[in-house]
C-alpha cells in the first residue's frame, strides 16, 4: 500500500487489520488489490469457450494458476504472460477434448474445465 501521509500525526496498524488515522488530514493513495484465486481458476478455463485471443488481468501468481496455464497450453492453447500477471490466450487450435496430464489430479478446480470443453467440444474428459 502507497500512502502520502502530509502531516499526520500518526497512523496505527492495529490487530484486528484496521487503521486509525489521527491528525485531521486526509489520508490519500493507491491499494493495488491482488486477484482471486477462485476468480482466475474459473475464468482460465472459460477463455476455452473463445475462438481467439483473452486477456484476463491481476492473475494471482499461484500454483493452480500454473498448473492451469500448463493443462491448457497441453491441449493446444497459445498463453502469453505480460508483467507477472496479464495472461493472453488464444484457443484457436483447441481441438483435444481430453485434458488428462497429470497435472488435472493436483487442481481441485479442474471441473471447470468440463464445462469449457463441453461448452467449445460438446464432448470432455478430466
Amino acid at each position: 500500500m502507497k500512502a502520502y501521509m502530509g502531516e499526520l500525526e500518526k497512523i496505527e496498524l492495529m490487530k484486528s487489520d484496521r487503521i486509525v488515522i489521527s491528525g485531521g488530514v486526509p489520508l490519500y493513495g493507491d491499494v493495488c488489490v491482488s486477484g482471486a484465486k477462485n476468480a482466475a481458476v474459473a475464468v482460465i478455463p472459460a477463455s476455452l469457450l473463445v475462438d481467439g485471443w483473452c486477456r484476463i488481468e491481476n492473475v494471482p501468481q499461484i500454483s493452480d494458476v500454473d498448473t492451469l496455464i500448463k493443462i491448457i497450453s497441453n491441449m493446444g492453447a497459445k498463453v502469453e504472460i505480460e508483467d507477472g500477471n496479464t495472461l493472453f490466450i488464444d484457443s484457436t487450435d483447441i481441438s483435444s477434448h481430453v485434458a488428462t496430464s497429470g497435472m488435472v489430479k493436483n487442481l481441485r478446480a479442474s471441473y471447470y474445465l468440463l464445462g469449457a470443453l463441453l461448452g467449445r467440444l460438446g464432448c470432455a474428459e478430466v
